[in-house]
């Protein structure tokens, strides 16, 4: 019996969803030093926000605003339907986050963290 080879390609592909929609997702809600994207650690953000400050500052805001906004939409419309459920996910979790902004100092980055993984598992059944 032939012994079956690890799915290195189906890892690669999920990694790559993984990527995609975290740095669509940080383009969206979190550039910049002055926005948090809670979903990603603070560790990699800050080190990200650093570089788009650096950006914001030699080459102006409003450029390197589009010039995410063009990754952005890139990186979209590269990603697989479940990629693509799970932006969408998370961009309605954050909006739903700022329309209820932190009552009594209450942090809502576990609340959000939660609010997106019951909502994928909804609409994305096979990953329950």
């Amino acid at each position: 019996m032939a012994k079956k080879s690890f799915p290195w390609g189906k890892v690669a592909l999920v990694g790559g969803t993984l990527a995609g929609v975290a740095l669509a997702y940080y383009a969206r809600r979190g550039a910049g030093s002055e926005k948090n994207a809670v979903l990603i650690p603070d560790v990699i953000e800050d080190e990200i926000d650093k570089v788009v400050d650096q950006l914001n500052e030699r080459f102006d805001r409003e450029w390197v605003t589009r010039g995410l906004d063009a990754l952005t939409l890139g990186l979209a419309a590269t990603l697989s339907p479940t990629g693509k459920l799970l932006l969408a996910v998370l961009d309605e979790v954050e909006q739903w986050a700022s329309d209820h902004p932190n009552i009594a100092g209450i942090n809502l980055g576990p609340v959000k963290r939660k609010r997106a993984a019951d909502m994928f598992r909804e609409r994305h059944p096979a990953h329950a």
